[in-house]
């Protein structure tokens, strides 16, 4: 569960957005950007239908876990 919780109206322009937020959580969707991290959208009857979605999510949790010595999943 996250500790913390970041909820922006994306409606706006990414600069008004990336600007109400803090210098770290700019720097991390800058730095993510940069190693090629890319979004997916699925709708529930896409996650129903591809059951690899939720398998791939969550490896990456589970990696998570791994690299931070005892994440919680």
């Amino acid at each position: 569960q996250p500790k913390y919780k970041l909820i922006l109206d994306i409606t706006r322009e990414n600069e008004m957005i990336l600007g109400d937020m803090k210098k770290n959580t700019r720097y991390n969707i800058n730095y993510a950007a940069k190693k090629g991290v890319k979004l997916s959208k699925y709708s529930p009857r896409e996650v129903l239908a591809n059951p690899n979605v939720l398998d791939t999510f969550y490896e990456l949790v589970q990696d998570m876990q791994k690299r931070t010595k005892g994440y919680p999943v």
